[in-house]
């Protein structure tokens, strides 16, 4: 990058806002399949420390992978399910570990 490409990208180390969502900058991890749910469908330790090592990294924004809500009729083949509370501590947990490093997580 030359010394004049270094400006165009200061918006992105700035602070942002979502509604009332606040950002310590603007860069987004966005959503996608990992493949790390165990054979319930259910979040893992692995999702669990995916998202603590992007979220310890500093990212503005955490958008949770893609999630199974109509189990077994519209379960995708790589994603944790969100349709039942049996669901709810895995996610809990997720949540908890990015928030730990002051970051908004959407889903």
């Amino acid at each position: 990058m030359s010394a004049g490409d270094r400006g165009r990208f200061n918006k992105l180390l700035e602070p942002g806002q979502i509604g009332r969502v606040k950002t310590r900058n603007r860069i987004v991890k966005t959503a996608a399949a990992l493949a790390y749910r165990d054979d319930n469908y259910l979040v893992t330790e692995r999702i669990k420390d995916f998202y603590e090592a992007i979220a310890r990294g500093g990212v503005g924004l955490l958008i949770v992978e893609s999630t199974t809500f109509d189990y077994p009729l519209g379960h995708h083949l790589f994603s944790p399910r969100i349709d039942d509370d049996k669901c709810i501590p895995g996610f809990s947990e997720v949540t908890q570990v990015i928030h730990k490093y002051g970051c908004p997580t959407f889903l």
